[in-house]
């Protein structure tokens, strides 16, 4: 059974506003911030038929975000790797008969993956739940530790993150 689309409707507007404190951790920028919210409503409105009543919506949604944003990131990376790296050979990436692989995006994807794997414990199962969707305050009911704990881990969490993939 799914939802009606006014009721899926009214489910997006609630988690909004958590998909913009989201996407104001992922983008530094403001605009960046709104864009990526606007594009995972949009992804989600498009999906509608995929969602499985009864099933978290918020984590659906964040997963979808985290996934854009993701795949957006490579995407600009590879593309400002091959203007800088390779412009004299620009013409030859814009001819249709070039196929399209998603290989560096993978690489690059198991890379996070790795670098999330080698994250101590504790810090990993709090950064994921927070990913997920979860607040520090659930999070911190689920693992039953303090609050400060738990926004401290996940701190940590993004910052070994950080250094383990600026180093790669």
């Amino acid at each position: 059974m799914c939802l009606s689309p006014s009721a899926f409707n009214d489910a997006l507007v609630q988690h909004s506003k958590a998909l913009l404190s989201l996407s104001r951790c992922l983008t530094v920028d403001e605009f960046a911030a709104k864009d990526l919210v606007q594009d995972t409503l949009y992804r989600a409105l498009k999906n509608r038929d995929k969602f499985e009543t009864g099933t978290n919506m918020g984590a659906w949604l964040h997963t979808m975000m985290r996934r854009i944003f993701i795949n957006d990131f490579n995407r600009r990376k590879v593309r400002s790797g091959l203007l800088t790296e390779h412009a004299h050979d620009i013409n030859v990436y814009q001819t249709s008969s070039v196929s399209h692989n998603h290989g560096l995006e993978n690489i690059r994807l198991n890379e996070l993956k790795k670098a999330i794997f080698n994250l101590p414990g504790g810090f990993r199962r709090a950064f994921e739940m927070y990913f997920a969707g979860y607040k520090y305050h659930e999070i911190a009911q689920i693992q039953q530790v303090p609050l400060g704990t738990v926004k401290s881990r996940i701190y940590f969490a993004r910052k070994s993150l950080l250094q383990q993939l600026s180093h790669e």
